[in-house]
């Protein structure tokens, strides 16, 4: 049986349903899979190399990977070409949302792991304004379809080529100033 984990972090809980979500679905195909919130202390962090598969997820902080969610990433080992795939949450469907994993990816690959997919869920909003509860519940049945077809490509060991538009890249790194923000 194949092995998986999820590595995840989620401020407001969204992500960390849609981790669930897959997980439940990924196991249901026989994959035998964990979660990990990446807030736990770091020394209980799995090793990404006693997995087949790797998932990463992160909510969509300003069109970019939150900023602690990169520093996790370059605390973790380096691995020999594991299968590795993306979901990101948010609760708008931008364009420009699309190259929000482009720092991730690049770092990961640096690393070894073998990328293969760039997923983005919608999900309810928990900032500034609440979605109706009719909008909200076709989100999270939005993210339960996704969950199931991004386990199913998993399982059929679909590779997706990542390309991200040049334009939304430049603006991703123009959108950092969030970080600063965040930090305040």
């Amino acid at each position: 049986m194949k092995k998986a984990i999820i590595y995840f972090f989620s401020g407001t809980g969204n992500t960390r349903i849609a981790a669930k979500e897959i997980a439940e679905e990924l196991n249901s195909l026989n994959i035998d899979t964990i979660v990990f919130d990446v807030r736990s202390p770091i020394n209980d962090v799995p090793n990404p190399n006693l997995y087949d598969i790797i998932l990463f997820g992160y909510p969509i902080h300003a069109f970019n990977v939150p900023q602690f969610f990169l520093d996790f990433i370059k605390k973790l080992p380096s691995v020999n070409h594991i299968p590795t795939y993306v979901f990101k949450t948010s609760g708008e469907p931008f364009r420009m949302n699309s190259a929000s994993s482009f720092s991730l990816v690049k770092k990961l690959e640096k690393k070894g792991f073998n990328l293969s997919m760039d997923k983005h869920l919608l999900m309810p909003y928990h900032i500034m304004f609440r979605y109706n509860d009719a909008l909200a519940k076709q989100m999270f049945k939005h993210t339960k379809g996704m969950a199931k077809l991004i386990a199913i490509l998993i399982l059929q060991n679909n590779h997706q080529k990542l390309k991200y538009n040049p334009f939304y890249v430049m603006l991703h790194y123009l959108f950092r100033i969030q970080w600063i923000g965040a930090k305040l």
